[in-house]
């Protein structure tokens, strides 16, 4: 059996016609082994890629299956307070409130001048925000008759 890849242009002249037709014959079955292994490999990747597109699908979908668990997880209702961290914010708030209502009495009874009788929160006549209108644009100029 002659070696194709080692022959030369003038190797094949030499050739008898016997020899170059099983020369021809052996180089048309290595193309077709060749082809068939290319038609193989051809396949065999497209089901790599057809395994690695579902897969990263997949991999996708967990993912985000992943983070709607995280977030049913560790959403807002898991950082309530349950009730001895509510009863321990309640008794904070009203220290707390009760310090500032202290603060404000004390700055309050420091003040030089005390507030005027009948003005504040509770008692006394508020000052209106607007004027009044003037008493010539207080009736209507024009009657139904």
């Amino acid at each position: 059996m002659l070696n194709a890849k080692a022959l030369t242009s003038p190797d094949l002249q030499a050739l008898s016609h016997g020899a170059i037709s099983e020369l021809a014959a052996n180089l048309l079955t290595q193309l077709r082994a060749k082809d068939a292994q290319l038609q193989q490999a051809a396949t065999q990747i497209g089901q790599r890629d057809a395994a690695i597109k579902f897969k990263d699908a997949k991999i996708e979908r967990i993912t985000f299956e992943l983070a709607r668990l995280k977030a049913w997880r560790f959403a807002a209702r898991t950082e309530a307070m349950n009730a001895q961290q509510r009863q321990m914010f309640e008794d904070t708030l009203a220290e707390d409130q009760a310090s500032l209502e202290a603060q404000l009495q004390a700055l309050q009874g420091d003040s030089a001048t005390p507030p005027p009788a009948g003005e504040g929160k509770d008692g006394g006549k508020r000052k209106p925000r607007c004027q009044a209108l003037p008493e010539h644009s207080a009736a209507p100029s024009w009657t139904v008759g």
